[in-house]
């Protein structure tokens, strides 16, 4: 094997000298030629060979010196965002996602970056990094620099004692030469799951994708739940639409600004009573799994209130749930009379017979003597029954979900309103996608993290219901695209389950976190996580800082094998006499099986730098530009632009 191949990373870029030597040698040749006219001719071919040779090497030596100058450089892209629709609405890509700038990494990747790993490569970069500093200020302001040359001199130096001008190491994305790479839409139907730390760029990335959703042809429902309710995601959004023209699609539901979001109802799409109830059981907060078996018997007494409200053909919602929950004497009077009165009207129960007042007990008492049983109306009585006290001491947890989620300004958002109503009449999930809406849904987790997880749990649950109808009930189904930052928040069962199934229902899922032990702690075992991870047909991977997080990637990436050079330098004393000796150098090359990605890389990735497994485990290096209105002054006239 040549040596070159293994010290590729650290060597001059001799391309460059040979493209000056060639121009240099091919200039003098066309002088020389010009003065000795009786040689023009063979003297003018040399100057054509030394001018190809020059030509030749220009492209490797510019993309040597991109990877010397620029390799400590974690430099962010920008692309605006008109330019980014203009691609969306290319038609050569309109079933595709757009990913940025990538490169296939491939085993001599993972052998460069262990060679650059191996050597002191910093002290090199710290040179290229000044004179990179000493090129950016002249350009910027050149007649104080030559005016100000001590002055010029100690600000170069000042900026350069910076441990990195970005985070990360730079060098990775320019191994090789990136261009824009395109992921066919087919490839994320499985869904696809973003992984990165704090300031990684998760929030640039998911704004990045959701745009290419909005703008997509033909148009289609676009979801996004966000935990922290991020105004970068919403403003990104609403210029998607107005670039895409579907501004009369946007709606929003932000928590932080209850008076202008839309209203939601996030039970309208149960296919039982009894999943309304499961749905707030699950959405309840249990510290520590110590609640759990009074959260059951919450869910019980939940779905006794919701059977008999199905039973008189009302509708539930966290306002009714709350107060026929701390009033259930006057719920099992409603039903008992709604109950009696259909009997009568049927002819099931005996007209000559008079109620002697409408309390329960005499409620009650027809009831049992005059009308048909029923489960519903038994269980209701019941209810109303059960001590007070007693119920106030077990069923506390759920109490305190409903009633959050009915105090104030939210409470007018996810139940019915006879003044709200006129005004912004309640809307739910179907709706919006049979509309194929852009929806953003802000839960303002910052200010109060339990209603938020609350009300994000009820969505999934909502969506997993709706999931299912449309799997069952509907053919031709309009696509959907559902975005989630933050999503181990709202690892539940709906969730799981809308991984597992809700592909076929036509919903595609974008999810974002920050680690996989996320999954573990929200949803109890390893197992569980197992369960979120094997339904991502796409992983894509920012800047992360956790190490299992880091290994987890790195083995899906698979393993390849690297080459290390060793030298060896032996002398021996000879036959010849005590002074004659014989020098042996000895050179080989030896392979050692190694992952194909380095999981400590991971770790030292530039911001809105990533790595992505694609579907069939296709391994790319890439970089997400940035959304900006306008570029920056260092990056004008480039589509993708550098700063």
């Amino acid at each position: 094997m040549d040596k070159r191949l293994l010290l590729d990373s650290e060597r001059p870029n001799w391309e460059y000298a040979q493209v000056v030597v060639g121009a240099f040698l091919a200039v003098m040749y066309t002088v020389v030629a010009m003065i000795l006219p009786a040689w023009r001719l063979p003297v003018l071919v040399c100057a054509a060979m030394f001018g190809c040779v020059a030509i030749a090497y220009y492209r490797p030596a510019r993309r040597r010196q991109r990877f010397l100058s620029k390799s400590t450089n974690g430099e962010l892209s920008f692309c605006t965002y008109a330019q980014a629709a203009q691609k969306c609405a290319d038609p050569a890509h309109a079933e595709d996602v757009w990913l940025g700038e990538c490169y296939p990494w491939q085993s001599r990747n993972c052998q460069q970056a262990q060679e650059i790993l191996r050597k002191d490569w910093q002290s090199h970069h710290a040179a290229s990094r000044l004179a990179a500093e000493k090129k950016r200020i002249f350009k910027e302001r050149p007649l104080w620099s030559l005016l100000h040359y001590p002055t010029y001199l100690r600000t170069v130096n000042e900026q350069i004692k910076r441990v990195a001008s970005y985070p990360g190491y730079g060098w990775i994305q320019n191994l090789e030469p990136a261009q824009d790479c395109y992921m066919p839409v087919q490839v994320a139907q499985g869904h696809s799951l973003i992984l990165g730390t704090t300031g990684a760029g998760k929030t640039q990335t998911l704004s990045f994708l959701i745009f290419q959703e909005i703008c997509r042809k033909p148009r289609q429902a676009v979801i996004v739940i966000d935990l922290k309710g991020d105004e970068s995601i919403e403003r990104s959004m609403r210029e998607a639409c107005r670039q895409s023209r579907r501004v009369g699609d946007f709606r929003m539901l932000q928590m932080a600004r209850p008076e202008s979001s839309m209203r939601l109802d996030f039970c309208a799409n149960a296919a039982r009573p009894s999943d309304i109830a499961s749905r707030f059981a699950d959405a309840t907060p249990d510290p520590g799994g110590q609640s759990r078996p009074f959260i059951e018997m919450a869910r019980g007494h939940l779905t006794k209130i919701c059977n008999g409200l199905a039973m008189i053909g009302r509708k539930p919602c966290p306002k009714a749930l709350l107060h026929y929950f701390r009033n259930r004497v006057e719920f099992a009077e409603l039903i008992l009379r709604e109950y009696i009165a259909t009997q009568r009207s049927i002819g099931a129960a005996p007209e000559g017979f008079e109620l002697k007042s409408a309390f329960l007990k005499d409620l009650e008492t027809f009831y049992r003597c005059h009308c048909n049983r029923v489960e519903e109306v038994d269980a209701v009585i019941e209810l109303a029954e059960i001590d007070e006290q007693f119920l106030q001491k077990t069923t506390s947890s759920m109490s305190n979900l409903l009633e959050l989620l009915t105090t104030g300004d939210v409470g007018r958002l996810f139940s019915p309103d006879e003044e709200t109503d006129r005004i912004e009449p309640l809307t739910d999930l179907r709706k919006l996608i049979d509309q194929r809406a852009v929806v953003f849904i802000g839960l303002d987790a910052l200010s109060n993290s339990g209603l938020a997880r609350a009300v994000g749990s009820l969505l999934m649950a909502d969506l997993a219901a709706l999931a299912g109808a449309r799997y069952a009930h509907e053919r031709n189904m309009n696509k959907v695209a559902i975005f989630i930052d933050e999503c181990s928040e709202l690892a539940t069962e709906p969730f799981v389950q809308m991984l597992n199934k809700a592909r076929g229902a036509g919903f595609r899922m974008t999810i974002a976190s920050q680690t996989i032990a996320d999954f573990t702690e929200k949803l109890g075992s390893k197992a569980a996580q197992e369960r979120v991870l094997a339904n991502v047909n796409v992983l894509l991977a920012l800047r992360t800082l956790d190490a299992e997080t880091q290994q987890f990637f790195s083995d899906r990436c698979g393993k390849t094998t690297t080459q290390m050079a060793e030298y060896s330098t032996s002398t021996a004393a000879t036959s010849q006499g005590l002074l004659a000796s014989a020098k042996v150098d000895s050179f080989r090359v030896k392979e050692t099986e190694v992952p194909l990605l380095p999981a400590m890389l991971l770790g030292a990735l530039p911001t809105c730098h990533f790595f992505a497994i694609l579907s069939g485990g296709y391994l790319v290096k890439g970089q997400i530009p940035i959304l900006v209105d306008t570029l920056p002054k260092a990056a004008k006239g480039k589509c993708n632009g550098k700063r």
